[in-house]
């Protein structure tokens, strides 16, 4: 504790650098809407990935199936 008039010393904590993603589908590309069904595991992972990169399951999902088409020449 500080003495009497004394200022208390503040604790900085280390700065974080969040990664950013903004690879969302450009604003003329249209959407479809499909159902998929995935297994709870896949489910679990992407959930847990989502929060640790800060991205949401349709920007990861986009990503994965552009590069697995692209992949594939497709």
């Amino acid at each position: 504790m500080p003495a009497k008039g004394e200022a208390a010393k503040v604790e900085t904590l280390p700065e974080v650098t969040v990664p950013v993603h903004d690879n969302s589908v450009p604003a003329k590309e249209g959407r479809d809407t499909i159902t998929v069904r995935i297994t709870t595991r896949n489910n679990e992972r992407l959930r847990i990935m989502g929060f640790k990169e800060r991205m949401n399951k349709q920007t990861m999902l986009d990503e994965a199936i552009e590069e697995y088409l692209t992949r594939r020449g497709y």
